[in-house]
């Protein structure tokens, strides 16, 4: 085995030992800690949360959920999100083996020592570049039709139209759904321009860094991703907080049935 090695090999290994032992805890490791257990918090908060404001259906609504358009509605949604699970899987997958390949080809990177292993090589490398200017595109595009889609359905809710029982509640699902996911994709594409700028930046100056500095700004610009699960997480909280009213309530007396539609009549017209 040793005589398949290259000559510098050894020297490779020292180096990368002299490396490690040489890294120290930095501000952007610090960071990733705080972080990661402030996340940690919030999803606890977000789960306990969901848990005690669950729907509490009135035992009346089985008369709405008759309505058979309805039904469709929601049985097409959930065939469509699992058609575009599945789509989405399948690509990142044929993506991530497809970058797998060209590292395995790069006969450099399998032959030096290395202290983390990804797939980052010379051969990829450029392939990746554009992929992530790709997602960029990707997910700009994303907000700004999620934003016109939440345009659209406010102006089809205003506009004077026959009573429909379906169309009501297909448009003001809609709204609340979007009024969710709108900031969310807009959060995303911010702080991922974030994190491809400071990438940029620290590739195009790594020639005035050491290699310990390098790997202290790489860590300063890993705090991005805990930052977006901690924003996200709280979107969602502010989002649980603002529509609580919207949560229907068991009524036990009364005549049940207008009183529902009067508590949706009240929650649809707050949208």
């Amino acid at each position: 085995m040793e005589g398949n090695l290259s000559p510098n090999y050894t020297e490779l290994c020292l180096k990368a030992k002299i490396f490690h032992q040489n890294l120290q805890l930095n501000l952007g490791q610090i960071g990733q800690i705080i972080l990661a257990l402030a996340s940690s918090v919030l999803l606890i908060i977000s789960i306990r949360t969901y848990k005690r404001n669950k729907l509490a259906l009135h035992y009346n609504f089985t008369l709405l959920i008759t309505n058979i358009i309805i039904l469709r509605y929601e049985k097409e949604n959930s065939c469509y999100a699992l058609f575009c699970t599945v789509i989405v899987w399948t690509l990142t997958a044929i993506i991530n083996g497809y970058m797998v390949v060209l590292a395995m080809q790069d006969k450099a990177f399998m032959e030096k020592p290395v202290l983390y292993i990804g797939i980052t090589t010379e051969t990829n490398s450029s392939y990746l570049v554009y992929m992530n200017y790709f997602y960029l595109a990707m997910i700009v595009i994303t907000a700004t039709v999620d934003y016109f889609l939440l345009r659209t359905n406010r102006k089809n809710k205003s506009k004077d139209v026959d009573y429909s029982l379906s169309r009501s509640y297909q448009i003001n699902e809609n709204i609340i759904v979007m009024k969710l996911l709108w900031p969310l994709d807009v959060c995303f594409a911010v702080l991922f321009l974030l994190n491809l700028s400071g990438a940029t930046y620290l590739r195009l100056a790594q020639t005035n860094r050491t290699l310990v500095q390098y790997v202290a700004d790489f860590t300063i610009i890993q705090l991005i991703m805990p930052i977006h699960s901690i924003i996200t997480l709280l979107l969602y909280l502010n989002f649980v907080r603002k529509n609580n009213t919207r949560i229907a309530a068991i009524v036990e007396s009364g005549d049940h049935t207008d009183i529902h539609f009067q508590q949706l009549k009240s929650q649809w017209t707050t949208i």
